[in-house]
């Protein structure tokens, strides 16, 4: 079913217990019940906001012009707040334990601030142009379009940055039980693969198809978008045979999943906040 319809080219996708929450082309920052209902705007006039992200209380995006911003504004609703400003192109953002962190493209730095405000942390530079952005207990993920690696760094003792995937080209991240998800965005011979890498490694190709975007994962099963085919498939953790569960979509794109459900983004102009029980 669809949450929402007649949205501006959605981009950011996230979800809480309640809501769904998404920004759009024309400046937009969204949310809708899960269970169904009008959608109601949180934050307009946005200059390109892409990346969203929740916590218990406030909903959080970036501005992805350059410079960029980080905003925030109460799930209830409000004023939005700057929190940082004079980034260079932020994409994508994840909030964890009081704290923001982001990929900023033009300049191939992670950063972070606390979700209070304050000034910025460099993590990382010399990044390339880094995109998706993933946070899991105490680890940081993020993918790097330029460099076409995956990498992640340890926020409990500051440790070294370690590349766990090379030759990906992913611009979304998921994060369950230490396991990382994502579909490669490179094509080769007409296809690109989704990939699962758990944290004592290998990676492993789940499935294939002309136009991967993202993928999700419950306890038992892995779900993807492809652009290309408009098709939402899932396909078991560890591997085995894929299992077409939605289609004639119009370029299914961003993703998000809870206990019930997996949501995603069909982004054509006219575009649409996706749900489907799993």
């Amino acid at each position: 079913m669809a949450l929402a319809t007649g949205q501006k080219a959605p981009i950011g996708l996230a979800i809480d217990a309640a809501n769904i929450y998404w920004t759009t082309a024309d400046g937009n920052v969204m949310k809708a019940p899960i269970a169904g209902g009008s959608a109601t705007v949180l934050a307009s006039g946005q200059s390109s906001p892409w990346g969203v992200a929740v916590d218990a209380a406030t909903v959080y995006w970036v501005n992805a012009v350059s410079p960029g911003q980080i905003m925030s504004v109460p799930i209830a609703g409000g004023a939005p707040t700057v929190l940082v400003d004079q980034q260079r192109r932020p994409v994508h953002l994840a909030v964890a334990e009081g704290t923001i962190y982001w990929t900023n493209s033009a300049s191939g730095t992670i950063m972070s601030v606390p979700v209070s405000g304050g000034a910025p942390t460099q993590l990382a530079d010399g990044q390339g142009a880094v995109v998706a952005i993933a946070v899991d207990g105490h680890m940081l993920y993020w993918s790097s379009i330029g460099l076409g690696v995956i990498r992640s760094l340890s926020l409990v003792d500051g440790g070294q940055i370690a590349t766990i995937a090379s030759d990906q080209d992913a611009v979304a991240l998921f994060i369950r039980d230490a396991t990382v998800y994502w579909a490669n965005a490179e094509i080769e011979n007409g296809v690109a693969s989704v990939f699962e890498l758990p944290s004592d490694g290998p990676s492993l190709a789940l499935d294939s198809g002309p136009g991967p975007y993202a993928a999700v994962a419950d306890a038992a099963n892995v779900y993807w978008t492809d652009e290309t085919n408009g098709t939402v498939t899932k396909v078991p953790v560890g591997g085995g045979a894929p299992i077409v569960i939605a289609w004639d979509q119009r370029g299914p794109s961003a993703m998000a999943i809870d206990g019930a459900n997996i949501y995603w983004i069909d982004d054509a102009t006219d575009g649409a906040i996706m749900k489907l029980a799993k």
